[in-house]
């Protein structure tokens, strides 16, 4: 687990204890936003750190797109849902 990604954690518990986080997938947590019209606090997760968590798992680029579009982004679980964001260009 990052520094990054307990800090998070920590906040998500402190403030929004209801937030659905993805077992595994601490290295591509990046930060929390809220909802419309909930207001609701959820994690966001970096969708290519996501990916490539899968490939270092031993799935193949296909199999690892595969996973994150159906069985990841696919698992709707309510408003509490994490979302998963691209970045456009170089991070920091």
């Amino acid at each position: 687990m990052t520094v990054r990604s307990e800090r998070i954690r920590e906040f998500l518990a402190e403030y929004s204890p209801e937030a659905l986080l993805c077992d595994g997938l601490d290295d591509a947590l990046v930060g929390t936003t809220s909802t419309w019209p909930s207001h609701n606090i959820v994690a966001v997760y970096d969708r290519d750190a996501c990916v490539q968590v899968f490939m270092r798992e031993g799935m193949d680029w296909t199999e690892a797109e595969e996973h994150m579009c159906f069985n990841v982004e696919g698992a709707y679980a309510g408003e509490h849902t994490p979302l998963f964001i691209v970045f456009h260009g170089e991070q920091e």
